[in-house]
C-alpha cells in the first residue's frame, strides 16, 4: 500500500511537469517565434528599415532618375572626401564604415556562430535543444588594426571561459591576438587585434653633444596605425611615455585603447 502511493505520487508530478513543460511552469520547449525575432531584429537595427524606407520615399518623391543620380553624388561625394582629404576621413567616416563593414561579415550570422561553437563558446538548451550563441552588442573599428566587439554573453557563461578561450578564439578569427575584459554583468568585450600594427623597428637617433641640444618634444617615439610621425607633444605626455612602455601605451595612443575597452 505505502509503495502503491509513493507510485501514484511520482506519477502525478510527471503528469503536471509534462503539462507545464517544468517543474514550476516557468518555462517553455518551444522557441520564440520567427516573426517576433525578426522584429526585435529590426528594432536593434533601424537602419535597415529605415534606408529602404528612405529610398522607396526619394522615388516617390522624385522619381527613379532624380533618386538614382542622388545616390550616385552621394557616393561620388564619399569617394572625392577618401582621396582629398584623407585625415578628416579617417577620423570622422573610415571608423564608422569599418565598423558596419566588419559588423555585418566577421561578427555575425553563421560565421559568427561556428567560431564561437568551434571554440566552446555556446551552450545547448536543456530543454529545447537550441544552440544559445553569445549576441554581438556593438563593434567599434577605431583603427584598421583593432576591433573591439561588445558581446552579451549567454546565461551560465562566464567572462573566465572566454578569457581561456582566447587564444583559440584569436586563431579562429585569424586574428594576432584576442584580449577579453568583463564590461558588466553577462557583457564582455573582446579586443581583437587583427595584426600588429607596430611590426617594424626604428633606427635610434643621434645622440646629441650637450643636454641644451636636447628637445623631447621633436623626439620620434614611433609611427601611428596611419603611418604618421609621432612625437610628444607635452611634458605630461613625456611622463606617461617613460612610465608606461609598449607601443600601445605611448603618445601615439594616448591611452585610447583603455577609453575604448569601456
Amino acid at each position: 500500500m505505502v509503495t502503491f502511493e509513493k507510485r501514484g505520487k511520482k506519477n502525478t508530478r510527471n503528469s503536471t511537469r509534462g503539462r507545464s513543460g517544468s517543474a514550476s511552469g516557468r518555462t517553455s520547449a518551444r522557441p520564440i517565434g520567427t516573426e517576433f525575432r525578426v522584429l526585435a531584429w529590426l528594432v536593434r537595427h533601424p537602419a535597415w528599415l529605415a534606408a529602404p524606407v528612405l529610398a522607396v520615399w526619394a522615388i516617390y518623391a522624385w522619381g527613379t532618375t532624380a533618386a538614382t543620380i542622388g545616390a550616385g553624388l552621394l557616393v561620388a561625394a564619399v569617394l572625392v572626401w577618401w582621396r582629398a582629404h584623407p585625415a578628416s576621413f579617417d577620423r570622422w567616416a573610415a571608423p564608422w564604415i569599418r565598423s558596419s563593414w566588419r559588423r555585418w561579415t566577421a561578427y555575425r550570422g553563421r560565421r559568427w556562430r561556428d567560431v564561437l561553437d568551434e571554440c566552446d563558446l555556446t551552450r545547448e538548451h536543456r530543454r529545447s535543444g537550441q544552440l544559445m550563441v553569445p549576441r554581438v552588442l556593438r563593434v567599434r573599428s577605431i583603427t584598421p588594426s583593432v576591433d573591439i566587439v561588445t558581446a552579451r554573453i549567454v546565461r551560465g557563461q562566464e567572462t573566465a571561459m572566454f578569457v581561456d578561450r582566447a587564444a583559440a578564439l584569436a586563431d579562429a578569427l585569424g586574428a594576432h591576438q584576442v584580449a577579453v575584459t568583463r564590461a558588466k554583468p553577462g557583457v564582455v568585450t573582446v579586443i581583437v587585434e587583427r595584426r600588429m600594427p607596430f611590426d617594424r623597428a626604428l633606427d635610434a637617433p643621434a645622440i646629441p653633444d650637450s643636454v641644451d641640444e636636447v628637445d623631447l618634444t621633436a623626439l620620434d617615439v614611433g609611427d601611428d596605425e596611419f603611418g604618421r610621425r609621432s612625437c610628444p607633444r607635452s611634458r605630461a605626455s613625456r611622463s606617461s611615455w617613460s612610465a608606461a612602455p609598449g607601443p600601445v601605451r605611448g603618445p601615439c595612443c594616448g591611452g585610447r585603447c583603455a577609453r575604448w575597452a569601456r
